[in-house]
């Protein structure tokens, strides 16, 4: 199947789905040139945005406010020249960069509508952040699927999250939105099959990290928790489940079943004896703790970071947290404790705990 007759397959799920009629028109038929007129994006202009990182965070920018009728002038104002796609990517692109962003304020009027039931308010929301799953399937070409199939297996995941979301929780939309995108995406990629080729020094250690791993779960007769396996390698947490990612993205069918670390997450882990599976979930876990670090206030986030070793950091103990962020130590514990409380409330909201990430 090529990859035009891949999005037109795709496009028919996504109409089962009933996001909008107006999807209809992406699977390339009738007049190309036609349609070319009647969008209102200029084609260069759209295809140089949806390959530009700082173009992609503006519009996560945008997605925090009400003004996204400003995307357009961010589509025009691109100059940067690529690759062009195929015609079927290029409409696909132009349509999704017609519909209006929601606010915060919007988000949890349609939320509450979607729970009860309200079409149209599902369809406002999966429309209004189509572009979330394209800035997120840009980050998984090279791995085995074509950039069509991506979106179409991320768009998937967006509907899943629409369908969950539960406004009174107090969280963004596209937080919650971005763990489900990713699986389903991820989860069509390992499906695939394929293996990825990594350099030799991340080879190397991932190597040395799965022997550890291995040889940890005979003498603890179960699986590890990320921080055991910490404790054991010296690794900071960040760094091991970076190294899980590589993993994550090489893996291959064909090879030997490997041990996984304890996990918990919603609709993930039916198949227990599927050990690949459980590698895929706990990175994702982590993933989410990350993204949700960056909802935080600057000092909340510089805490976690700095006792638990993320984001680079090498984990510190209470004075030396206190002597970077210009707190006491019993001020650094304190803002510890509210922190973790916050964070964990925030991943209750995808079924996931916390300490199954930090534990």
């Amino acid at each position: 199947m090529n990859r035009k007759q891949s999005l037109k397959l795709k496009n028919v799920q996504i109409m089962q789905y009933e996001i909008s009629e107006k999807l209809n028109t992406l699977s390339i038929k009738g007049d190309l040139t036609e349609k070319q007129q009647a969008l209102s994006i200029e084609r260069e202009a759209t295809l140089n945005f949806w390959h530009n990182e700082s173009a992609i965070s503006k519009v996560l920018e945008y997605s925090r406010s009400a003004e996204s009728n400003e995307l357009e002038d961010i589509l025009k104002n691109r100059d940067n020249k690529y690759e062009e796609y195929e015609n079927d990517l290029y409409l696909y692109f132009s349509e999704v960069g017609h519909y209006r962003l929601l606010s915060a304020t919007e988000e949890k009027l349609l939320g509450k509508a979607v729970q009860e039931g309200n079409q149209d308010a599902f369809k406002q929301i999966v429309l209004g952040n189509l572009r979330l799953v394209i800035m997120i399937a840009q980050r998984y070409e090279d791995r085995g699927l074509d950039k069509a199939d991506l979106i179409s297996e991320g768009n998937l995941g967006l509907m899943h999250a629409t369908r969950k979301f539960n406004p009174e929780k107090g969280c963004r939309f596209s937080t919650y939105a971005v763990w489900w995108i990713r699986h389903y995406i991820e989860k069509a990629i390992m499906n695939q099959g394929r293996t990825v080729r990594l350099p030799i020094h991340i080879n190397k250690a991932l190597k040395k990290l799965m022997s550890e791993l291995q040889q940890l779960s005979q003498v603890l007769q179960r699986r590890p928790t990320v921080k055991e396996l910490s404790e054991v390698t010296g690794q900071s947490l960040y760094e091991i489940m970076e190294l899980l990612a590589y993993q994550k993205a090489s893996l291959s069918f064909d090879h030997t079943e490997i041990p996984a670390i304890t996990m918990s997450s919603p609709n993930m882990l039916q198949n227990k004896q599927n050990r690949i599976v459980d590698f895929f979930v706990e990175n994702e876990a982590f993933n989410l703790l990350e993204h949700i670090l960056f909802e935080l206030e600057p000092k909340e986030r510089e805490v976690i970071e700095c006792r638990f070793g993320m984001n680079g950091r090498s984990a510190k103990t209470l004075d030396k947290t206190g002597k970077v962020l210009g707190l006491t130590r019993d001020q650094v514990r304190y803002l510890q404790t509210k922190t973790l409380e916050k964070i964990r409330l925030m991943l209750e909201e995808h079924n996931v705990s916390l300490n199954d990430v930090l534990a």
